[in-house]
């Protein structure tokens, strides 16, 4: 006889990283839009083809975000991407558009 165990509490997930992961680019907007913003502190990267190009072209997915999650509330300190997708030169890029939306987050490119 297999008795239930008894109910813990739910784990809330405080980061959240993908390795060794590849994608199309129309395959990484769902998998932004799935990530829970209200509760993770840092999203990591690093290890995947998430470009410049994929950020670019869906950068809706950041209003998104914004539109679903209040922006003061949200508890994310690191955001880690390769270090070719970091271009902080275009000021209508990803990185101008997140750093203006969500200020108190730290971008990292390594």
């Amino acid at each position: 006889m297999i008795s239930a165990l008894p109910r813990q509490p739910s784990l809330q997930l405080k980061g959240f990283k993908l390795f060794d992961v590849s994608l199309a680019a129309d395959d990484w907007r769902p998998v932004i839009r799935a990530i829970d913003f209200t509760a993770l502190e840092w999203i990591d990267f690093r290890y995947t083809d998430l470009c410049q190009e994929h950020l670019d072209r869906f950068s809706g997915s950041l209003d998104w975000v914004v539109t679903h999650h209040e922006v003061s509330d949200l508890p994310l300190k690191a955001l880690l991407v390769n270090k070719d997708v970091l271009n902080q030169d275009d000021p209508d890029g990803w990185y101008a558009r997140f750093s203006k939306t969500i200020p108190r987050t730290t971008i990292h490119g390594t």
